[in-house]
């Protein structure tokens, strides 16, 4: 049976981490804020790589949340966006403004897979761990 549960309702903090992280490794460090009663998310990401201007900052970041239970099993489903301010390269002083999307599926663990996108450039399947 595929149901939405929606019982203790409340505002969850939810920091994480998304990629593999290995040396040079490109990673989405995120903070957000969940409300289940109204299944909304905001908050704060920046995609993170050990080169120069390696971090690229996601502002206006907000988007859905999803409870699933099916039998046992939760599955918790987020899907985000917001623009990217991706630095230019070397000496350049400024940014260019690109779409972001990001999309999670987290076990009862708060723990799973997921992937994201900047302008056009995708990073999918790749593990996401958080903590409150």
């Amino acid at each position: 049976m595929l149901s939405t549960q929606k019982n203790q309702l409340e505002t969850i903090q939810r920091n994480g981490i998304a990629g593999d992280e290995i040396p040079g490794g490109i990673t989405l460090q995120f903070s957000l804020s969940i409300d289940e009663g109204s299944g909304t998310v905001s908050g704060y990401a920046v995609q993170s790589q050990a080169v120069q201007d390696g971090r690229i900052p996601i502002v206006g970041l907000h988007g859905t949340y999803r409870l699933l239970v099916i039998g046992p099993d939760e599955t918790r489903l987020l899907s985000l966006e917001g623009t990217a301010e991706v630095p230019f390269p070397g000496e350049a002083i400024g940014f260019v403004l690109q779409r972001f999307t990001a999309h999670f599926a987290l076990g009862a663990d708060w723990n799973g897979t997921g992937g994201w996108t900047i302008g056009r450039t995708s990073h999918d399947n790749v593990p996401v761990r958080t903590w409150p």
